[in-house]
């Protein structure tokens, strides 16, 4: 059983039930195909940048293979059907933007 130092040390953008955005790298041995470890959605990339709406309401854009990559995720509607400059333009400046020094790394479990 992993102690709560592992949670302590990280810093979290966003969680729900089944995601954890973080800004921070996490120890490898946390990640795996195991029973309690977490996947790496990204393979070891970092976001760019990351907006956060609500529960099962985000998106963020990242850099592979020097192509940018934009995903969103918001319940009830299929998984980047809806554009990331269509979001944000759509809540009329209404969104908070966390600036981190570190990008956001995101694990869905």
């Amino acid at each position: 059983m992993r102690g709560s130092s592992d949670i302590e040390t990280m810093d979290i953008i966003y969680s729900d039930t089944d995601s954890i955005i973080l800004a921070n790298t996490i120890d490898d041995s946390l990640i795996g195909s195991e029973l309690g470890q977490m996947k790496d959605e990204l393979d070891g990339k970092f976001m760019n940048e990351c907006y956060v709406l609500g529960m099962k309401q985000y998106g963020y854009h990242y850099d592979s293979d020097d192509v940018v990559k934009e995903c969103s995720i918001f319940a009830g509607v299929p998984r980047n059907s809806i554009n990331f400059k269509k979001m944000l333009k759509n809540l009329h400046k209404r969104y908070i933007k966390k600036i981190i020094e570190q990008v956001c790394h995101i694990f869905i479990n």
